[in-house]
């Protein structure tokens, strides 16, 4: 089968983009098959998706509920999502599964040890005042401004965001870290209710948060751009448009771009609409 051939050159090259459609046309002729699903939801999580790859993987488990990979991938998925009680029920199910040959346990071990952090940095979060999170460590005020956004804390979020922007002497680091996309989804968020309030104040506040955010994932582009331009390396053209086909599908940036539009001026709707068709082309032009 052709399909099931380029599937597996797409899991080779890392092309999770392509996986996924591969996958989902398999399925549609083969809905029965554990193993598809699986590799389904794989692309799915790789591709930061974790809101689609949940339910993937639990196909798969209802198809054949002892896949221990598909049990450990769906609780590194359910921690991407937040809910860490459903991640950690899905980690002791694994160490059932898996407790006769521990093939596994290495992999089990790895992700528990990632939930606790997830989890004690969360706690942490709830105990301070937005952005007021000191440490010189910039890996760690990364991690926390991530967990922070994952929590929905986007304030703190954008505050920490902001200041590694600020204090980053690279641009193409800062880029390769995405912290002005990341950034640009935490003022995303904190603009949704401000626009939609009665209040004048609210709306103004809105306004101020949606230019904030366009201004950074314009920023984003633009530096991003510049590097895919800067190399021939067809590998890495081809990741960079595989990565704003991830901006594309986001679920915040995609509530900015379609079902927003219509809180916002028009000017503002016109100019994300407009940036939203150059990203288009760039994925066109660098595939």
């Amino acid at each position: 089968d052709i399909w099931k051939k380029l599937a597996t050159v797409y899991s080779k090259l890392k092309l999770h983009r392509e996986l996924e459609l591969a996958c989902q046309i398999i399925i549609d002729s083969e809905p029965t098959s554990a193993q598809w699903h699986y590799d389904h939801a794989n692309a799915l999580l790789r591709q930061n998706k974790p809101g689609q790859a949940i339910p993937a993987y639990e196909r798969c488990l209802k198809l054949n509920p002892n896949h221990c990979m598909a049990t450990i991938n769906l609780a590194s998925a359910l921690i991407e999502a937040g809910r860490f009680a459903e991640s950690r029920k899905q980690f002791t199910r694994a160490q059932k599964l898996d407790a006769n040959d521990n093939r596994w346990s290495s992999n089990i071990t790895r992700g528990i040890n990632r939930l606790d952090r997830v989890q004690r940095m969360a706690s942490q979060v709830l105990l301070v005042e937005d952005g007021d999170f000191e440490t010189d460590d910039e890996t760690a005020r990364l991690e926390f401004a991530n967990v922070s956004q994952l929590i929905g804390r986007h304030r703190t979020a954008l505050s920490i965001y902001q200041e590694l922007i600020n204090e980053s002497d690279n641009r193409n680091l800062a880029s390769i870290l995405g912290l002005n996309y990341r950034a640009a989804r935490s003022a995303a968020a904190l603009s949704f209710r401000r626009l939609a309030s009665n209040s004048p104040d609210d709306r103004r506040a809105g306004t101020e948060l949606d230019e904030l955010a366009f201004s950074l994932i314009k920023s984003e582009f633009t530096d991003r751009q510049s590097l895919a331009q800067s190399t021939d390396t067809q590998n890495f053209r081809r990741q960079y448009a595989l990565l704003l086909q991830s901006w594309q599908t986001d679920p915040l940036l995609k509530h900015v771009r379609e079902e927003r539009i219509n809180s916002l001026e028009s000017a503002a709707a016109l100019r994300w609409q407009s940036f939203w068709n150059e990203v288009q082309d760039s994925i066109e032009q660098n595939w």
